[in-house]
């Protein structure tokens, strides 16, 4: 049965909560009337999972919403383990920073225009068997909650991560042209080792948008060679690099070897 009512909400009215989302709790194998897949397209920020067919991949839907307002959620084995809410405006926190109990804080990459990726600080949260982790868009009003089961036999996640963390320095020398070859020539070892598993030689081409207040706002990579995780890697890589308010350009790194 589907249930529209009955869990104790973060905010009056809102659709995600502690214990379920849109009246459904947590493991129960009912699904919402209305529903569609998940496109392909749809970015969200802390929904990597581990599998390597297609009998690991789990199932995602969006559910219908009002104005200003995306649902999501995924089903596993037939029942509800994950779920994320994006809003354009603000989402009320008080219930999980009352709550839960806080793990770290970072910028990670959430959704934008078509290609792009979005900087945003997030923070991530664990409580009982789960985490949470609110985003927050720097130069948009987006938000976003996602609500995730841990790790189990069956479904392996994998948790988001701030994007520098864990960031290689390589030796080898990386070439940087462009218009903001000035801006991010500094961290030229650590753009070099996002190229590391890639073949060689290798281009990668990166345009950056800039905030208001001079942070990197919006990110599209693209390279002649495969390279796994190479943009969560290059925003990582130029996080710290600044400019003046509002600025947008596009440098390439080539690496030989």
């Amino acid at each position: 049965m589907f249930l529209l009512f009955g869990l104790a909400a973060w905010a009056l009215g809102d659709w995600l909560t502690l214990d379920g989302a849109g009246g459904l709790s947590w493991g129960s194998r009912d699904k919402p009337p209305q529903h569609e897949r998940r496109s392909r397209s749809d970015f969200l920020p802390d929904s990597g999972f581990i599998g390597t067919s297609a009998s690991d991949r789990p199932e995602d839907l969006e559910l219908p919403a009002p104005s200003g307002e995306r649902r999501f959620v995924r089903y596993v084995d037939g029942a509800l383990v994950d779920a994320w809410l994006v809003r354009d405006g603000a989402i009320r926190l008080v219930d999980i920073e009352r709550e839960a109990t806080p793990e770290w804080a970072g910028v990670i990459l959430g959704p934008a225009e078509p290609g792009w990726r979005a900087f945003g600080f997030a923070r991530s949260w664990s409580r009982n068997d789960r985490t949470i982790l609110h985003w927050d868009d720097r130069s948009s009003d987006t938000e976003i909650v996602a609500s995730r089961a841990r790790s189990t036999q069956h479904y392996a996640i994998q948790r988001a991560a701030p994007v520098d963390e864990g960031l290689r320095t390589s030796p080898r020398k990386v070439q940087i042209r462009g218009d903001l070859k000035s801006t991010v020539s500094a961290y030229a070892g650590e753009i070099s080792g996002c190229l590391d598993p890639a073949p060689k030689p290798v281009t990668v081409t990166v345009s950056l948008r800039y905030d208001g207040a001079g942070r990197p706002a919006r990110v599209k990579v693209e390279t002649d060679q495969p390279s796994f995780h190479i943009t969560e890697c290059i925003a990582g890589a130029i996080s710290k690099t600044r400019a003046p308010g509002e600025t947008a350009g596009v440098f390439t790194a080539f690496r030989m070897r």
